[in-house]
Parts: C-alpha cells; sequence; structure tokens
C-alpha cells in the first residue's frame, strides 16, 4: 500500500524537512506502507538526492541534476 504525501507547497526545503520526510517514510515502512511524494519541488529532490535517501524517499518525478556548464551552482538555498 501506498501513503501518498503532496509536498508542493513545500517553499523552503532544507535537511530538517528530509529528515522529518524521512522518519514518516521509516514508520510507513514498519506498518508495512511506502511513502511517495507528490509535486516535490526540485530543491527538496535536490536535497533528498544531496542526503541520499532517493531509495528511501520517492517522488512522482525523479531528480535530475543541472547539466555541466549550466549557469546555476551551488545549493537551493544560496544567497536566502
Amino acid at each position: 500500500m501506498w501513503l501518498r504525501c503532496d509536498v508542493g507547497h513545500v517553499t523552503d526545503p532544507d535537511l530538517s524537512t528530509v529528515d522529518a520526510l524521512a522518519t514518516v517514510a521509516l514508520e510507513c515502512r514498519r506498518q508495512g506502507e511506502r511513502l511517495v511524494l507528490l509535486q516535490a519541488s526540485p530543491a527538496l529532490r535536490a536535497l533528498i538526492a544531496f542526503a541520499g535517501l532517493e531509495d528511501v524517499l520517492w517522488t512522482d518525478e525523479p531528480y535530475t541534476p543541472p547539466e555541466a556548464g549550466s549557469s546555476r551552482s551551488g545549493s537551493p538555498n544560496i544567497g536566502k
């Protein structure tokens, strides 16, 4: 069984956000269910990948890193 969690309104995710979601995912697994995150922002998906939790925190759209030579670099929260 799947527990679907819409995280589309998470506007400024950080590693605390990822930690909280990982805790929920762990409890879901203990109950025999899986957590899938819907409408995760690119910033949240990047943090999930950075934390190495892509196999734990599933999203409806996989994270795709920016292409090499892209004008964007650094963490998603630089300048905030």
